[in-house]
């Protein structure tokens, strides 16, 4: 569906955002690979996307992430995130804010609700996203 070259979809957060994002997305492996296969990813694609999130050093400028195919070159200064993360890595930590309070949050994370909740709410969607959103209730 994708056709020529297209420009790839690039966000960029702050050293503390990707602190944040780093812890609260590891998190989501805790809850297992059958709660993760409804969002079309796997426990190694939670540990991959951590290992990027992982990578040093941390310019004190922040890090922006390329949304891409595998293989696609990205602009200097910008890390590659597969495409298809997209599609999974927001509807995920969602899942994860929702299956803890912010106390049980703040113990796991280090970092406090308000925190999580405003670089989680910076994570780009795809329209596909919205195929699981509230649909597997616990």
């Amino acid at each position: 569906m994708s056709g020529g070259q297209m420009s790839p979809m690039v966000t960029c957060f702050a050293p503390d955002e990707v602190e944040i994002l780093e812890q609260i997305t590891g998190e989501a492996n805790n809850f297992g690979a059958a709660r993760l296969e409804p969002y079309g990813c796997t426990v190694n694609d939670v540990n991959d996307l951590v290992a990027v999130l992982q990578q040093k050093p941390l310019p004190p400028t922040g890090v922006c992430f390329a949304f891409v195919e595998p293989g696609s070159p990205v602009a200097e200064g910008q890390r590659p995130l597969d495409l298809a993360v997209v599609r999974w890595w927001k509807p995920v930590v969602e899942m994860v804010i929702k299956g803890h309070s912010p106390k049980e949050l703040y113990y796991r994370t280090g970092f406090d609700f308000e925190e999580i909740r405003a670089a989680v709410e910076r994570i780009p969607t795809t329209p596909q996203a919205d195929q699981v959103e509230e649909g597997s209730d616990a």
